[in-house]
């Protein structure tokens, strides 16, 4: 299951799923799909990444739309990625979001939430 976000153009969609929040770009003009948590085809197995260290057993691993997501871990290496970043809504996310939140200054309403963004697109 999938919420349409928005088309990004004729081949690029945004969605999110709208029980877990993450956030996803299909880019049907390569076949590939961007996120910015790490994550591996449901067909796969978390438990071989945890094994062979690529993940920890501590992570938060959630399913969604067919993949397993490690949540506990956001990498950004495009902007297709950073754009699903501050789109996603999982708990993860929503955490370091009012992280940032506590520890930016107020600077007005606009300002602040540009800095927001730009601390998000870092992560």
């Amino acid at each position: 299951m999938k919420t349409l976000i928005q088309n990004l153009t004729p081949y690029q969609t945004l969605y999110r799923h709208p029980f877990t929040g993450i956030a996803w770009i299909e880019d049907d003009s390569t076949g590939m799909a961007h996120s910015c948590h790490p994550n591996i085809c449901a067909t796969g197995s978390s438990q071989g990444m945890i094994k062979l260290g690529y993940w920890q057993s501590s992570d938060r691993i959630v399913r969604s739309n067919g993949y397993f997501y490690n949540t506990s871990n956001i990498v950004i290496s495009n902007e297709l990625d950073s754009l699903a970043a501050t789109n996603c809504l999982c708990h993860s996310c929503q955490q370091q979001l009012s992280e940032v939140t506590r520890l930016a200054k107020p600077a007005g309403k606009a300002r602040s939430h540009q800095r927001i963004l730009a601390l998000r697109s870092l992560c």
